[in-house]
Formats: C-alpha cells, structure tokens, sequence
C-alpha cells in the first residue's frame, strides 16, 4: 500500500488550558491531498495536559512517532520549529472593570515615574542652566528661567515622546502597521523568556 504524504507545520509556541488534551491542530498545521486523514490527523490526541498551570515541550520527534502508531501508513514531512513550548493556563475571562484599574495604575505609574525621570536627568546634566547660556548668547540678556526657551522645550519633549512611540500620526499604512519600540523590547523579551524555558525543560529531561 502507498503511502500517503503529509506536510507538518509545527508551531513554536501553543497555549494549552489545564486539564485538556493536546491535539495535533492545537500545535501545528497539517497538509495532505486527502481531506479526511488531514480531518484524522488535526483531530489525534497526543499529550494531556497537568492539573496546574506549568510549561512543557514536546518534540517533533515525539509527534511523528504519535502519528505513525496510529498511521503507520504515513509518509511525514515535519516544517517548522523541531519543538513544541507548551504554555498551560487556566483560560479565564477577567473582570473587564479590573483590567480597567490595572490599566489607569499603570498608566499613572508610568506618567509620573518617567516624569521624574526626566526631571533628574535634566538635574543631573544642568539643563536650566545651559537653557540660560543659549537664551543669553542668542538674545544678549541674562535671564533666570527664560520662558520663551523652556516652555517650547517643555512641549516639545512630550510631542518627541509622542511622534516617537505613536504609528497614528500618518496616513501611511506600511508605517502604522510598523512595530513601535516598546513592541519591539516586549517581543524581544517574550521571545528570550521562551527560548530559556524550553532550554531549560530540554536540559531537566536529559538529566
């Protein structure tokens, strides 16, 4: 009997709720020209998940060695990442007027934390002070606190902040679509996090 040919497309990451069953559909992509063994196989359960929230891997090899004991007829192409990091939450809807005050505490905390940490930067490096020099060559007077300098600089150490992190200042579509910094750092950081999760679960399994 000829065998049939599947492409695997494993995902690098899935998220698993506790106490579930692993399907193939949950941590990959399945193409063959036969619909209902791509139906089977999307539908074949693999793993089932721990009563707690925890991180687990599960390897392509393993996978493979699922599908060809209940096919063994299969002829498996695996694309993709080679492992599997499994993340396994309780999936709970929060309470939307929480999330709310989550939100308006951080936005506050961030507000005035980095408005401080503008003020000693700009202690730090005697910023009044040189804003007093550049009023005072450019217009010949010596003036404490020279409003017409400092109020511009005011805003416009805000508006830099804006134009820098806001994608909806722009009719261009490519741009809004661009990550901002932030996106970037966060992303950056989730990507590492999981990189050493399942470096560290690979390592405890060889152990």
């Amino acid at each position: 009997m000829d065998k049939v040919k599947v492409y695997l497309l494993i995902k690098s990451k899935a998220a698993i709720d506790v106490r579930s069953n692993i399907y193939i559909k949950d941590i990959g992509e399945v193409y063959c020209n036969d619909k209902t063994i791509k139906s089977k196989i999307e539908n074949i359960s693999i793993y089932k998940t721990k009563t707690e929230e925890d991180w687990m891997s599960i390897s392509s090899i393993n996978i493979v060695e699922k599908l060809v004991d209940k096919h063994p007829n299969l002829d498996i192409e695996v694309l993709g990442s080679t492992d599997v990091l499994i993340e396994i939450k309780t999936q709970v809807e929060g309470n939307k007027f929480f999330q709310f005050i989550k939100v308006v505490a951080i936005f506050i905390l961030l507000f005035f934390g980095s408005g401080i940490t503008i003020m000693n930067f700009h202690t730090d490096v005697e910023m009044d002070k040189s804003i007093e020099i550049l009023y005072h060559a450019l217009s010949g007077e010596k003036v404490s606190n020279p409003l017409a300098f400092t109020v511009p600089y005011s805003f416009g150490i805000g508006l830099g902040v804006i134009i820098f992190f806001n994608r909806l200042m722009t009719n261009n579509m490519r741009r809004k679509k661009e990550p901002g910094p932030m996106e970037i750092e966060l992303y950056n950081y989730d990507r590492e996090m999981e990189d050493y999760i399942l470096n560290d679960i690979n390592k405890s399994n060889k152990e």
